[in-house]
């Protein structure tokens, strides 16, 4: 189960982090995607302790509305995201 999903800061224009919980899973992907749909970063990630702390930088991406997707072994979360 994800605990305290937080993608700050909220609007970006260089860098965000998203940092979450999930319990029992080591792994997992973070793919942001853009309103059409096209995959604008994809990342394998691993947690400590149950807790996951990643930034991208989104400096180069287009402005406007994502989707930050993480993807672990049994359940898919969605969170958006704005960049400015």
């Amino acid at each position: 189960e994800l605990r305290s999903l937080k993608v700050f800061p909220n609007p970006a224009s260089n860098t965000v982090n998203v940092s979450f919980e999930l319990n029992g899973t080591e792994s997992a992907a973070i793919e942001l995607i853009d309103a059409v749909g096209h995959l604008a970063v994809s990342r394998q990630v691993s947690a400590e302790n149950s807790r996951f702390n990643e930034q991208f930088n989104v400096s180069n991406l287009a402005k406007g509305i994502y989707s930050v997707h993480i993807l672990s072994s049994n359940k898919n979360y969605y969170h958006k995201l704005v960049i400015q």
